[in-house]
């Protein structure tokens, strides 16, 4: 079957973003890749049925072709609105949506903005922290996630997030504080364990001393192995099972080679994670589903039996169950509406219509005023 290929490309802000689709023969599958300034940002991969006739297959990709350019213009289009805006809940919004595609420097340029409309947004300075560190930029990635601290001391993934912001950096000693201190605050953070043996393992690499080495050796997979314990999968990596042999070794710059890998695919592990618990985010609201609201509530109840008593986490969690039912609601509003197109004199669903409707308006109201920045 013949391979074909589409490229389009769109100019912002002095970046260039080529979008790339074609057909893979061997997978079975349609990919649209995204482009900035020619590093790779985010790919997208649709199977096809194996029985698709060529002239099929080449619509197919022409059709895909086309939704991810639109949506690509979409994005950029939106980015210009809200950033000539000052709705810091817009800006956070698009920027979690950046962020989840991948397109780091955008995200970064619109937090930076929300940040100068509005100094006391945590969840931006930490997304911005999160940003900065896939973005190479440790030093300001330092100052974005612990500024998110101070203003939310109390988070374990704020304290998790800065503390790989300063090992990114270099700084191991100051991480090591910090994954501590989202231990104390969650221990059973699996991702916190984990680092904390990443920021000893890097310590222990500066060291010259043969028996504290030594010494450092056991403290430092203990540490790895509390993180499998809440994390099993890790167990089942072949670098991670390198990383401890190279430990055991005492062969610190080799662990760090494979546990850094490990950490990285984590990292992208956390970044899905951080998309499932965002997709509402990310959709417009006329687009939104009971069944994809239940699946977030679902992501968040996980999420929450991880990290209890994360303010954001549950603030979300109650947001949804407001939405899932408002969305309901809207189904019976409609059906009222259905019933008085074809009965007009039904004057008792008319009455249950209006009154309906006034309940959605305070629902409405009431979701608009369970604040994000609790």
């Amino acid at each position: 079957m013949e391979t074909f290929r589409l490229s389009s490309k769109l100019r912002e802000n002095d970046r260039e973003y080529l979008i790339q689709t074609a057909n893979d023969i061997e997978q079975g599958t349609v990919s649209t890749t995204v482009f900035v300034d020619g590093v790779r940002a985010d790919t997208f991969s649709y199977p096809h049925p194996n029985d698709v006739a060529a002239d099929q297959l080449l619509a197919l990709v022409k059709q895909t072709h086309g939704e991810r350019k639109r949506d690509m213009e979409n994005l950029l289009k939106a980015y210009q609105q809200v950033s000539m805006g000052s709705d810091p809940d817009a800006m956070y919004r698009l920027a979690t949506t950046f962020y989840c595609r991948r397109l780091y420097r955008e995200a970064a340029e619109l937090l930076g903005r929300l940040n100068r409309v509005e100094s006391g947004y945590h969840q931006a300075y930490n997304l911005l922290g999160m940003t900065r560190v896939a973005l190479g930029e440790s030093a300001e990635a330092v100052n974005s996630a612990a500024e998110a601290v101070r203003l939310r001391p109390g988070y374990a993934d704020y304290r998790n997030n800065l503390g790989e912001a300063l090992l990114s950096a270099g700084a191991a000693a100051e991480a090591i504080t910090e994954f501590e201190a989202a231990i104390a605050i969650n221990m059973y953070y699996g991702d916190a364990y984990f680092n904390l043996g990443l920021a000893r393992t890097l310590e222990a690499s500066y060291c010259n001393d043969p028996n504290l080495r030594r010494q450092l050796g056991s403290r430092i997979v203990d540490h790895f192995r509390k993180a499998a314990l809440i994390q099993p999968e890790l167990e089942s990596q072949t670098q991670y099972r390198e990383g401890l042999t190279a430990l055991s070794n005492f062969d610190y710059s080799g662990a760090l080679v494979a546990l850094k890998r490990v950490r990285e695919s984590r990292r992208e592990a956390k970044r899905q994670e951080f998309v499932a618990a965002n997709r509402r985010l990310m959709t417009p609201r006329d687009s939104w589903t009971t069944e994809a609201i239940v699946e977030q509530i679902r992501i968040l109840q996980t999420q929450l039996s991880q990290h209890p008593n994360y303010i954001d986490l549950q603030t979300e969690l109650v947001r949804c169950y407001f939405e899932q039912a408002d969305l309901v609601w809207e189904r019976g509003v409609e059906e009222c509406r259905r019933i008085l197109e074809a009965h007009p004199d039904a004057s008792h669903m008319a009455e249950a219509r209006d009154r309906a409707q006034m309940v959605r308006q305070s629902m409405a109201q009431i979701i608009a005023g369970i604040g994000r920045r609790g």
